[in-house]
């Protein structure tokens, strides 16, 4: 990606402004459902990215690969955390996710929470669900290893990624991430419409009770 017309940083000019003419960038920090907002914006820079790898019939995919797995990885991450606390809402219990990075244990507790709610998913889809998400975890435990080429890493292993792993599908991998992601943003749908019905069942009961 290079640039024609390259410009040079000068002093004194701050980073961060929003007092600019073209207002429609400005972007609107500290949202409500800071967990499933930000685990939108991964998902929509994945698909973006994605989206460009096509037009480029796959060029640059060696390179893209890395912020594409990333993104993805970061939207399951996030999208779990976000399930987790409505779900917990939703069921009157703590969210106990602890801010872990660990998709599987993530997903056990999310998948608790979704076998909770009644009616929950079908055990089929969450079986399904839970498979492509170890897999996921078993290549990148800690969101790292798209991230960086090198760390700490399993057993001493400076490399993050799986030495075993030396390539594969990406249209493949986005085929079956966003099979995740539509059951998961579904579950999302679903959590959220029960919560509607259940603070107006509790703003009624609390006008009941006012009124006697």
């Amino acid at each position: 990606m290079s640039n024609d017309n390259p410009s040079w940083p000068t002093a004194g000019e701050r980073l961060f402004r929003s007092d600019l003419p073209d207002w429609k960038f400005n972007a609107r920090l500290h949202q409500s459902h800071q967990w499933l907002a930000y685990a939108m914006a991964y998902h929509y820079a994945a698909e973006t990215i994605f989206d460009d790898l096509k037009r480029r019939g796959g060029g640059g995919v060696d390179f893209l690969v890395y912020p594409l797995a990333f993104c993805y990885r970061q939207y399951i991450e996030l999208q779990l955390k976000s399930l987790i606390q409505a779900g917990s809402d939703l069921i009157d219990e703590d969210p106990k996710f602890a801010y872990s990075h660990n998709l599987d244990q993530l997903w056990t507790r999310c998948r608790t929470v979704l076998e909770n709610i009644d009616p929950p998913p079908f055990e089929t889809d969450l079986d399904a669900v839970e498979e492509k998400i170890k897999q996921f975890d078993v290549v990148d435990p800690t969101g790292m290893s798209f991230r960086y080429p090198v760390g700490r890493g399993r057993a001493g292993e400076p490399v993050l990624l799986p030495l075993d792993l030396n390539t594969f599908n990406v249209r493949h991998f986005v085929d079956q991430i966003e099979q995740i992601a539509s059951f998961l943003d579904a579950a999302g749908e679903q959590i959220s419409a029960f919560l509607d019905i259940k603070q107006e069942m509790q703003f009624e009961a609390g006008d009941s009770a006012s009124m006697r």
